[in-house]
């Protein structure tokens, strides 16, 4: 079996950051809020987001839980429930009961249904 060289490591590296980069934005985190979780830097998070770094299975196993996706996600862009169809179907029910449900309303408080989960009239 061969190794992987230097062009594919890139090609994967840079992948592998789209694609934490993606989910990370989607999420509306800050690249520091989610370093903060990995336990790496703000700037090592960039190399790895602009293709620049590669990780080692801890960091991988840290970003996943940070994201709260599959590490097969970070490494293949795959994994048993595709994580942006789920997360895009997701916020369209969140929205619809949040618009017809939304305790925020009553309470006079200003909520977002993209990243704000109200219950009991708490924001969570």
């Amino acid at each position: 079996m061969m190794g992987v060289d230097a062009v594919q490591k890139k090609d994967l590296n840079i992948a592998v950051g789209e694609r934490i980069r993606k989910v990370r934005e989607h999420q509306h985190y800050t690249r520091e809020q989610i370093a903060e979780r990995a336990d790496i830097s703000a700037q090592f998070l960039a190399d790895i987001e602009n293709g620049y770094k590669s990780m080692t299975a801890a960091t991988i196993i840290n970003l996943a839980n940070a994201l709260h996706i599959s590490t097969d996600y970070i490494l293949l862009g795959t994994s048993q429930n595709n994580y942006m169809e789920g997360m895009e179907e997701f916020q369209s029910l969140l929205t619809a009961v949040h618009i017809k449900d939304c305790p925020c309303k009553e309470l006079g408080v200003t909520c977002n249904p993209h990243n704000s989960i109200c219950i009991d009239g708490k924001r969570l």
